[in-house]
């Protein structure tokens, strides 16, 4: 992820111009650490113009049919390795 994702979002910002299509499932692991702070998500809508992906985990049947995030996921466009 190009940038953070607060607990509640419905979309998540990754590289332009990828293969993701709506219906893609994408698991967003755990940033912090809370190893279980984990979201299961759904694309619904890909721009690869922007990066933008908006995102529904309502389809999970574990979670209240709430869209947003549970959890907040750390995201930057520069990577820390160096």
């Amino acid at each position: 992820m190009l940038a953070p994702a607060e607990k509640g979002a419905t979309q998540i910002t990754v590289e332009k111009d990828l293969d993701l299509v709506a219906g893609d499932r994408l698991a967003l692991v755990a940033t912090s650490y809370d190893n279980t702070a984990a979201d299961d998500v759904h694309v619904v809508e890909y721009d690869i113009v922007t990066g933008i992906v908006k995102i529904d985990r309502s389809r999970d049947i574990k979670v209240d049919n709430e869209a947003g995030l549970m959890f907040y996921h750390w995201g930057a466009e520069k990577s820390t390795k160096e």
